[in-house]
């Protein structure tokens, strides 16, 4: 899951090039790419929303709460718990509180297993952060290939939720997650969308570092 990544941007024909090159590649030749799109909410838990979306295959509670804040035992069948009944290890991975918005508690009783959040990653000397949410993707992300390599010693194939968080809302202007003058001049962008572009950069060249490390 890319915390706040939009369509626009990734499939633009020429912001995609430009802010996404890597990303666009793995899609293009390693992806199962589904084009459909939505709007999982209007208020509150935008991320938990599309979680519960994506790993339970249900529409999010659109005009209410999401699931997880408020329907936290739902009973319904996700596919963390069809693959843990398959014999998979079932990870949840993220750099943020694994409580935040009832994550960890709806997650447990809907079939993951092992949980990595960012007690994990400081007690691996991780401290870099970008924005108010979490650590910083780049190093997060090597780190969870590493764990994903010894979670392989069980034997067991492995399901992996990993969330990113550097692109959380607000985006800041992220030091050599450069965006070209003459992009920026040509969409007329603010700071504010300066930043969004920026921190794309970012995640773009922190997933194929990761990418990189697990293949």
């Amino acid at each position: 899951f890319a915390e706040s990544l939009r369509t626009y941007e990734l499939t633009h024909p020429k912001i995609g090039p430009v802010i996404f090159p890597n990303l666009q590649r793995r899609l293009d030749e390693q992806a199962v790419f589904f084009t459909q799109g939505y709007s999982s909410s209007f208020s509150s838990g935008q991320t938990v929303r599309g979680q519960f979306s994506t790993l339970c295959s249900m529409l999010p509670n659109i005009a209410g709460a999401a699931t997880y804040l408020a329907h936290t035992t739902l009973q319904t069948v996700c596919i963390q718990k069809i693959l843990k009944d398959a014999g998979y290890a079932t990870a949840w991975f993220n750099s943020f509180k694994a409580a935040y918005h009832n994550k960890r508690l709806f997650e447990s009783l809907h079939g993951t297993d092992h949980f990595y959040d960012e007690t994990y990653y400081k007690e691996r000397g991780i401290t870099e952060k970008i924005g108010s949410w979490g650590l910083a993707d780049k190093p997060v992300l090597l780190e969870t290939a590493h764990a994903l390599e010894e979670l392989e010693q069980s034997q067991s194939p492995i399901f992996a939720n990993i969330l990113t968080i550097s692109t959380h809302h607000p985006q800041p202007i992220i030091p050599g997650a450069d965006v070209p003058n003459s992009l920026l001049t040509e969409l007329q962008a603010d700071k504010s969308y300066h930043g969004l572009l920026s921190s794309y950069r970012y995640l773009d060249s922190a997933l194929e570092g990761f990418f990189e490390t697990l293949f």
